[in-house]
Parts: structure tokens; C-alpha cells; sequence
């Protein structure tokens, strides 16, 4: 027996599913004039079939869907209000607005009341959905990008925007709060990671920036105030270097983390390294190096990390050779044939063995000499 499927002129009104097999429901909109002709005729009216109640949001909508219709609802009513009403209506006359313009200038001025509403923004920018005000200024950001950008570049330009923006930043930058959470969120390897790829990025994609930025930097550098300031600024001190040597041993970690960054770093060493002009360069830059530091000192501090961390080094140089070489076979081959090289020659065979034999005698100290026992006839 088939499925009786209702139609429009027997539901007029509510809800008709065009589909059972799947439930998709449309919303009747035709209207029955037949039925009202009956009434005011006179006649009986027919009894009409009770109106389905139409099915919830959350059976129509997905999760993100109903999130942003609740969001356009909360804001058709909020404009709908009498007080939205009221307040627009206030600003369309000009002496009220002239007076709430100049109490709101007024009162943006005091520098408590900006740290409070930055405070204010910030509990409601934790509290509240970011995502629906991240999407809506995406889709304008992508349709609207050259516009925004030229509109923004010549709003910042202004002498006012940047008297107020320095003036703003100074109160933020006073508060020690505000002052700690810049400086810890700035000073993380993610943030150095991901500025640095920024920079690198935008300079790529702008070699006349690369140039200018170059050609300031050496313009601050002929400067003296700025060349001897900067020259006490890195006066070496033993905390200093400490310090220096943390951050940077952090640093560099995370860079050569990202797969991406140590593969392009490899490839530019390759190829300076095949270059002669630079192989020359790094031949004279290390010679000037040892004739100009203290080669014992240097020899201590290397020797002392080998007796303390000798096996940890040789597990890494070990791993860190396998690896190059299984990467790089024409470098194996080129080891290879070095290594035969350096052994056809009598003298490196000499004096590798002289070096062998010096070492086993630091190590096991000289021979004993055997007693002479004498034989009993």
C-alpha cells in the first residue's frame, strides 16, 4: 500500500514534506481563498487537518549554523529596541551629537579610563566567541584587502593618529603587567620562529625593501652616538654571555626544528661552499682568527668538553655523519677518495702511526720490563 503524500491544498498552512525518503521539509506558503470564500458566503467551512508543528532549529541547522543565527537575531532585536531606537534618534540631532563627540574625546584622554576599557576589551575578548567576529572580518579582509589597506596606510599617517597611538602606548607600556606579558610572549622561541619567517618572507617578496632597510642600517652605522652606543651595548661580560648563549642556543634549536628552514640552510651552505671566493674568504677570516686568539685557551675549553662529554659527542657526530653521507652519496664518494688519497702517502702513514703510538702510551703508560728468571741446572 503506497504512502499517502499530503499536498499543498490539503495542508495549506505549516509544513510539507516533499520527500520521506530523506525528510525534507519546506514551508507551505499558499493560501486556501477557497475556504475563506466559504465563510464569508456563508456556508460550512471544511475541516481542515491540525497543523504539524514545525520542526526545531536544531534539527534544520548545523551547530555552527544556529551559533550564527542567534548571533543575527541577538542583533535584529537589540536594534529593534526602544532604547536603540531612542539613541539613534538622539544622534541624528546635531547639537546632541556635536556634545556626546566632544564627552567621549574628552574622556578617551584620561589615561585610567583607557587602561580600564583596554582591560574591559580584553575580559570580553576572552569570554565571548571569537569566532564569529573572526570570520566576518576574514570575508571583508579578502574582498575588501587593497581598500583596507590603502585606507589604513593613510589613517595611520596622520600627525594626530601617531601622537595618540605613541601617547597610548606609553600608558600600556607602563603598566608592569602589560609590560611582562609583551616581553615573555615576544621573547619565545615560537614567536622568534615565526617573526623570522615573516621577515624573511617579506623580503623575498620585496627586494626594494631589502635594499633600503640595508642601506639605513649602514646610515645609523656612520653615525658615532648610535655606532658607540650600540658598541657599549655589547661590552662582554660573564653574565651577559651566559645569557646570550642560552638564548641563542634556544634560538637556534628552534630554527633548525623546522624541517623547511634546515633544508634551505643546507642547500645555501652547499652552495657557498662550492664556491671558491668563498672558500678562500673562510680559509683567511679562520688564519686571522688563530694568529689574532689565545690558541691554548681555545685548546683547554675544547679539550675539557671532550674529557667531560666525549661519549654524548661522538653518539652525535656518529648519527650526524650517517645521516649527511646516506643524503649525500656523491659526498661519501668524495670522502672516500680523499681518505685513499691521504693513505698513499708514506708521510701521513708515518705520522698517523707516530700519533697512534703517542696515544696508546698516554693511555696505558710505558712497557713493563719483564724480570729475567734464571734456570736452575
Amino acid at each position: 500500500m503506497s504512502q499517502h503524500k499530503p499536498t499543498h491544498k490539503e495542508l495549506p498552512f505549516g509544513w510539507v514534506n516533499d520527500d520521506p525518503e530523506y525528510a525534507t521539509r519546506v514551508p507551505t506558503v499558499n493560501f486556501d481563498f477557497e475556504s475563506v470564500f466559504q465563510q464569508l458566503d456563508g456556508e460550512a467551512p471544511v475541516s481542515l487537518p491540525p497543523i504539524p508543528d514545525p520542526p526545531s532549529l536544531l534539527e534544520i541547522l548545523t551547530p555552527r549554523e544556529l551559533q550564527h543565527a542567534y548571533a543575527v537575531a541577538q542583533v535584529i532585536l537589540k536594534r529593534d529596541s526602544p532604547q536603540s531606537r531612542a539613541s539613534r534618534a538622539a544622534w541624528r540631532d546635531p547639537d546632541k551629537r556635536r556634545n556626546r563627540i566632544a564627552g567621549i574625546i574628552r574622556i578617551a584622554k584620561n589615561v585610567d579610563v583607557q587602561r580600564k576599557k583596554s582591560a574591559s576589551l580584553r575580559r570580553a575578548w576572552q569570554t565571548r566567541d571569537r569566532e564569529i567576529p573572526r570570520d566576518r572580518l576574514t570575508k571583508l579582509w579578502r574582498e575588501r584587502r587593497p581598500e583596507l589597506i590603502a585606507a589604513i596606510r593613510v589613517f595611520t599617517s596622520r600627525p594626530e593618529y601617531r601622537w595618540r597611538h605613541s601617547k597610548l602606548s606609553r600608558a600600556q607600556w607602563a603598566d608592569p603587567a602589560f609590560r611582562h606579558k609583551v616581553i615573555s610572549r615576544l621573547r619565545t622561541p615560537e614567536a622568534r620562529q615565526r617573526n623570522s619567517m615573516n621577515l624573511i618572507r617579506y623580503f623575498q617578496e620585496h627586494p626594494e625593501a631589502r635594499k633600503k632597510s640595508s642601506e639605513n642600517t649602514r646610515a645609523c652605522w656612520r653615525d658615532p652616538a648610535y655606532r658607540k652606543r650600540n658598541l657599549d651595548a655589547r661590552k662582554v661580560t660573564p653574565t651577559k654571555i651566559r645569557r646570550q648563549r642560552s638564548a641563542r642556543s634556544r634560538s637556534m634549536r628552534a630554527h633548525w626544528s623546522n624541517p623547511l628552514v634546515r633544508q634551505r640552510r643546507m642547500e645555501n651552505l652547499r652552495l657557498r661552499g662550492k664556491s671558491p671566493e668563498v672558500r678562500q674568504k673562510m680559509a683567511a677570516s679562520m688564519r686571522h682568527y688563530w694568529q689574532t686568539h689565545d690558541r691554548q685557551r681555545l685548546r683547554d675549553v675544547m679539550n675539557r668538553l671532550w674529557r667531560e662529554r666525549r661519549s654524548e659527542f661522538m653518539i652525535k657526530l656518529s648519527f650526524a655523519g650517517r645521516d649527511y653521507h646516506q643524503s649525500n652519496p656523491e659526498a661519501r664518494k668524495q670522502l672516500a677518495e680523499r681518505a685513499r688519497a691521504m693513505w698513499r702517502s708514506p708521510e701521513h702513514r708515518r705520522r698517523y702511526s707516530q700519533t697512534i703510538a703517542a696515544r696508546k702510551k698516554a693511555i696505558l703508560g710505558p712497557p713493563l720490563s719483564q724480570p729475567r728468571c734464571k734456570l736452575r741446572g
